[in-house]
């Protein structure tokens, strides 16, 4: 079976589809979809362990959202292209051209 290696489809799917439902179900509803999404989530990370999907679920039970971020490569540079704008514009005083680099800040 091939699976996708990029979480950024999943991730879309999963917020994607959360906001449809969000607005359109009742409490109950809501419940079991967050239920199944840790059933589905669980059965990924138990049956399909080499998959990206399952080594993020497992980094994130493991160390928890905010070390993902500095041990994932991926997720750090699109966290950190993100960030980088704003942190830029305060450590330079709102002025551009600054001396702050994104390759200051960035880290894997």
């Amino acid at each position: 079976m091939i699976l996708a290696q990029s979480s950024m489809t999943v991730l879309f799917l999963l917020i994607a589809v959360s906001l449809i439902t969000l607005y359109r179900i009742s409490f109950i509803y809501l419940i079991l979809i967050i239920l199944s999404v840790y059933f589905a989530g669980t059965a990924v990370m138990n049956y399909f362990p080499d998959i990206r999907v399952a080594k993020i679920l497992n980094l994130i039970s493991n160390v928890g959202v905010g070390e993902l971020v500095f041990k994932d490569a991926s997720i750090n540079v699109r966290v950190s292209s993100v960030i980088f704008p704003y942190e830029g514009l305060i450590e330079n005083l709102f002025l551009m051209e600054g001396r702050l680099h994104f390759s200051l800040l960035h880290r894997y």
